[in-house]
Formats: structure tokens, C-alpha cells, sequence
């Protein structure tokens, strides 16, 4: 849901095995507290709503 990117203080974020294909560009923008986003075992082809995070060092879409 769009409300998501309201959670400003969330660290980490799964949303693994959700069978996702796709996730609105500002749905995750304003994550700025954002470490980790696990995506594995979703059904992107392409994925480029990557959050403005400055401490993001990890993002999991293995096996889409």
C-alpha cells in the first residue's frame, strides 16, 4: 500500500515470497531509515522503486 512509505523510522523491510510483479516508484521513496529490503521470491522483471536511503546496504530480489 501506498501508507508504507510513511513508516520513515522502518529499518527493515521484507516482503519476500509475496508473489509481487510490481511496486509503485514512490511507494518506497520516503523510507529514509531504510538498512535492509528483502524482495527474494517475488515475480519482478524489473524492479525501480529503490528507496532514497542514505544507510541502505542491502537489497535481496534474488530469485524473481
Amino acid at each position: 500500500p501506498s501508507s508504507l512509505g510513511n513508516l520513515q523510522l522502518l529499518r527493515d523491510l521484507s516482503i519476500a515470497r509475496n508473489k509481487l510483479s510490481s511496486i509503485e516508484n514512490d511507494c518506497l521513496t520516503n523510507l529514509s531509515s531504510l538498512v535492509m529490503l528483502d524482495l527474494h521470491q517475488n515475480c519482478f522483471r524489473e524492479f525501480s522503486a529503490v528507496p532514497r536511503a542514505e544507510k541502505l546496504d542491502t537489497i535481496s530480489l534474488g530469485y524473481n
